[in-house]
């Protein structure tokens, strides 16, 4: 029997003998591990089990928060520019968002349980998400920027009077 999605084997009693456990009906309607017996998961995928070690997830929070500090300050930045102001805003609000995922990553590493963990992909969740906009604006603006740039060549060409590169008749020959 598949043992990883609660599929096991009742435990049965030798032969000639009475049956291990007592029939459906007599058995109690609290959750057989109140009784002492152990939990078994319900029926579904296998648990997730993770195997990193407390220096590499130390050295996942504090780069997450530099880089969150990082993206904070760029934001900063780009906020100086009229036109920039909407991607310098997601940047911010990305940068918090990776600080206060970092910040649950190290408190899992120091409290030892994984209390933490879904704080900390909602966390990251909300990071992508506000990355995700501002790749889209900044695709955004640098398309309306090579349009603009397209644009101007075009007028700026039909100002221009055009050479006569091939004179026609013999006098320039």
């Amino acid at each position: 029997m598949d043992e990883w999605n609660g599929n096991t084997p009742e435990p049965q009693a030798p032969a000639g003998e009475a049956p291990y456990a007592p029939a459906p009906e007599s058995r109690p309607a609290v959750p057989p591990f109140a009784a002492g017996e152990t939990y078994r998961a319900p029926a579904g995928p296998p648990p997730v089990i993770l195997s990193v070690s407390d220096r590499d997830m130390t050295a996942g929070s504090r780069w997450g928060k530099f880089y969150g500090v990082m993206l904070i300050i760029g934001g900063a930045f780009a906020c100086f520019g009229i036109i920039t102001i909407p991607i310098g805003i997601f940047h911010i609000l990305g940068g918090s968002k990776l600080i206060a995922a970092s910040d649950r990553l190290a408190d899992t590493v120091r409290d030892k349980t994984p209390r933490n963990i879904s704080g900390l992909i909602n966390e990251l969740c909300a990071f992508n998400r506000n990355m995700g906009i501002a790749m889209i604006i900044t695709i955004a603006f640098v398309l309306l920027y090579i349009l603009g740039i397209l644009a101007f060549a075009v007028l700026w060409s039909a100002r221009i009077p055009s050479p006569d590169v091939f004179p026609s008749g013999p006098h320039n020959l």
